[in-house]
């Protein structure tokens, strides 16, 4: 045989052991006398069969010993085949060889249906396996449930990749365990599982959770969170993929989200995370092809009906999409970081605007600006803006920064010693949306604070009822004991309006006055607006 293959030979069964450990990849068989020294056939077969990295090889027992009792015994040990004296050469090179054959077909078939790390099904075996009973069955009989794990990176990152395989693994043993024969599960990711059962009604929360539970404590230090998506009454219209994909949407659709595990795909939710997908995708591009607009909406004096500065907001022009309201994409930048992108961007059209309006000789009006959370964490914050207001000659006290509450809440540290450098370098800070559900005396005291502006909800519940009102008639009075000019967002009616001077509110911004407009347009405004010099700013 050895002109037909490479060996290697052992004079008792703890020498084969010790070759068998040293090489378990490179071996194709195995062909062993039942009696040998130290260690006979039977432990070897034995030991071979407990061994997980031994236990495919196929193993031929050759021996001397004709009677069937050994080999029912070596078979039933896992012997592949059993050849007993006289030998015939040839009858043992064609047998090892197909023993070989046989190994070589089964390690292939089982590669190319199984995930090699997890031991379940792989993605390609999996989709076909759920097309095909999704086919072959009744309507609507299967549901697909697909999983992921939050913040698996970090598993890798804080324990290393091999615990993070040993995670894989876990899951995939765990699901086989629980969806037992009603099943079948597949690894169709890097984290994501997928699982086909017959169709329920019931799925509760609870069960989800306890699967989630399940898994985390295996890596309790991490809390492992895992999101199920769960796509019930597969159609066989629609490919195994595309199904696996919507499970999945439906499960990023709860990412970061508490107490949620599972979420079903629905028509809605998959138009809306399209969306989602198309702003993220074209948020750079936007600003390299200046799509993002300006808009600015004037304040005025409650007394004199004059304006006295403007906020500036930003609208999304998109090429295929038109015009995108900010309710649509500043959440998602904030969650992608992108947001101090944007407010530079802002930062600066705005300070470009108002230096062309100071050489066209028009009067000069504070504008006020956003100042988004993750701006306040950044370290060149006010040297951009200092840099900024030299490089279009706008002087800082006309330039207000508006932080919000939910910042305070957040980091109110960090957000007073940026606030108050900002305040001594003269940008005049206002606190934006206020009575939006963080209000606390003890912000006002703290944040150095120019201008208060309070929400737009709040002016238009308070002056519902005499209650509310009176909690905003204590409001002004404090702010105007603290030396606070307050704004009121959001006025619509003549009603709010005459509610708000009777208890003193200098000073609104809202549909009742103008809605934002566009720079070109608010030029035109102010223009033809009232005003002239020595007209009231704040």
């Amino acid at each position: 045989m050895e002109d037909d293959y490479e060996t290697l030979q052992a004079q008792d069964g703890r020498q084969a052991m010790d070759i068998l450990t040293q090489n378990p990849g490179a071996l194709s068989a195995v062909m062993l006398d039942l009696l040998m020294p130290v260690m006979d056939g039977y432990e070897v077969i034995t030991a071979m069969r407990e061994d997980s990295t031994l236990s495919a090889i196929p193993v031929i027992v050759t021996t001397a010993n004709t009677a069937s009792d050994a080999e029912v015994k070596a078979l039933s040990l896992g012997a592949n085949d059993f050849i007993t004296k006289p030998y015939q050469s040839a009858v043992i090179r064609h047998r090892l060889a197909n023993t070989i054959n046989l190994r070589e077909t089964a390690a292939f078939v089982n590669s190319v249906e199984k995930d090699t790390l997890t031991g379940i099904y792989n993605k390609e075996f999996f989709l076909s396996k759920a097309q095909n009973l999704i086919k072959n069955g009744e309507a609507g009989q299967y549901d697909i449930i697909c999983s992921d794990i939050e913040r698996f990176k970090l598993v890798n990152e804080l324990f290393g990749e091999d615990t993070g395989d040993d995670l894989l693994k876990y899951i995939a043993q765990y699901y086989t365990v629980v969806i037992g024969k009603e099943g079948v599960c597949g690894r169709i990711g890097s984290d994501k599982f997928a699982c086909i059962l017959p169709h329920r009604e019931d799925y509760t929360p609870e069960e989800f959770e306890g699967y989630s539970d399940a898994i985390d404590a295996y890596l309790p230090a991490l809390r492992i969170k895992l999101r199920f998506g769960v796509y019930k009454r597969a159609e066989s219209s629609v490919s195994a993929a595309t199904i696996c994909d919507r499970a999945l949407t439906a499960a990023n659709s709860i990412r970061g989200k508490y107490g949620e595990h599972f979420a079903y795909y629905d028509e809605n939710l998959d138009r809306a995370l399209k969306t989602e997908q198309l702003i993220l995708e074209s948020m750079n591009d936007a600003v390299v092809n200046e799509e993002f607009l300006i808009y600015y909406q004037p304040k005025y004096s409650l007394e004199t009906r004059r304006i006295i500065g403007a906020e500036a907001l930003v609208r999304w022009q998109h090429p295929k999409n038109g015009l995108i309201s900010p309710g649509d994409f500043i959440p998602l930048f904030e969650k992608s970081g992108f947001i101090t992108d944007l407010d530079r961007y802002v930062w600066e059209r705005v300070l470009s605007d108002m230096s062309r309006w100071q050489l066209e000789g028009k009067r000069p009006l504070p504008i006020s600006v956003n100042m988004s959370r993750a701006d306040i964490y950044d370290p060149f914050l006010t040297a951009t803006l200092t840099d900024l207001t030299k490089k279009y000659s706008v002087p800082p006290s006309l330039f207000h920064l508006e932080i919000t509450e939910s910042a305070y809440m957040q980091d109110s540290f960090q957000l007073i010693q940026v606030v108050s450098e900002l305040k001594a370098l003269g940008f005049p800070i206002e606190m934006d949306d206020f009575g939006n559900g963080y209000s606390s005396l003890n912000m006002l005291s703290e944040l150095p604070l120019n201008i208060l502006k309070l929400d737009s909800g709040f002016i238009r519940n308070q002056t519902a009822d005499a209650k509310k009102e009176q909690i905003l008639s204590v409001i002004l009075s404090l702010a105007e004991k603290m030396g606070l000019p307050v704004v009121a967002e959001g006025v619509e009616t003549t009603f709010q309006e005459e509610s708000l001077k009777k208890m003193g509110c200098p000073y609104a911004q809202g549909y009742l006055y103008a809605k934002p407009m566009p720079g070109e347009e608010f030029e035109r405004f102010i223009d033809g607006a009232r005003g002239g010099e020595g007209s009231e700013v704040i």
